[in-house]
């Protein structure tokens, strides 16, 4: 009879241990949380999930570590009990994050209550982009010759900036650094457009200063600086008019002249 006493003890208490187990568990399987880039250190990255456990009378503390997914230290989790849950919090431990170089870390996370209890969960860490990136131009300068007979709105050349920020931070918008009356630049392709016919003998060589912008405010509310890039357009002169011969019959040979004269022949080129 007390070996039976003592069986049932010991599957009551198992069950119970069971049974809080199964109680012991994170609200979700995995979370996501936000966090800009280049935050500053102690900087607690934002959710809208409720991120942690539910505790019942028999559990008192409960800590949180993570056990992958952080190798460098970027991160640590703080706990906080507000009535019966265990919030879990992640903060930063440095200014170091950039988007660019990673955008997302996906963090195993612990949870261990002063029972012995244990739960498990997945934190994924997204770096959310700031306008911390100006355009970049894939050249320095660009050069072309066009003809002095190309056609007005004609195409001259295109420039090209890059920025590696997202959405509007990193949308590349383009314009001149002075008002140009011979060339326009589309403000979102960077094609240079011929505005005015082009004549060689006034002017064989136009250097151009074009402007990349991003669309985005920095994270101080500044728009960030431009990139600049030099454009030379070099006009070159085209045979546009063929000489023009104009003949003139002299009625009699010259008196007193050294030669027989018929005629005078004058020949104009418009080109210059």
């Amino acid at each position: 009879m007390t070996m039976s006493l003592s069986l049932l003890s010991v599957f009551l208490m198992s069950g119970l241990v069971t049974a809080t187990a199964s109680q012991f568990h994170f609200t979700q399987s995995s979370y996501n949380v936000s966090i800009p880039e280049h935050s500053a250190k102690e900087s607690l990255a934002t959710t809208d999930q409720m991120v942690g456990v539910f505790v019942s009378d028999s559990v008192n503390n409960v800590s949180y570590r993570v056990v992958s997914g952080d190798p460098d230290k970027l991160f640590k989790i703080e706990e906080r009990l507000v009535g019966d849950f265990w919030f879990l919090s992640v903060r930063t431990r440095s200014n170091s994050l950039n988007r660019e170089r990673k955008d997302k870390y996906v963090l195993t996370v612990n949870a261990t209550a002063t029972s012995g209890l244990e739960a498990t969960t997945v934190v994924t860490v997204n770096i959310v982009d700031t306008n911390d990136l100006s355009p970049l131009f894939y050249y320095p300068e660009y050069s072309t010759t066009v003809p002095e007979d190309l056609p007005v709105h004609s195409s001259v050349i295109k420039v090209f900036a890059e920025d590696a920020d997202l959405g509007r931070n990193g949308e590349v918008y383009y314009s001149f650094l002075e008002v140009s009356e011979q060339f326009a630049i589309h403000p979102v392709t960077g094609v240079i457009t011929l505005t005015r016919p082009l004549r060689h003998s006034e002017r064989s060589v136009y250097d151009l200063q074009v402007l990349a912008r991003d669309r985005g405010i920095d994270i101080r509310g500044v728009k960030k600086p431009f990139s600049k890039t030099k454009v030379q357009v070099l006009v070159a002169q085209v045979n546009q008019h063929g000489p023009e011969i104009y003949v003139y019959h002299l009625p009699e040979i010259s008196e007193y002249s050294h030669a027989d004269v018929y005629a005078i022949v004058r020949v104009i080129d418009r080109d210059d």
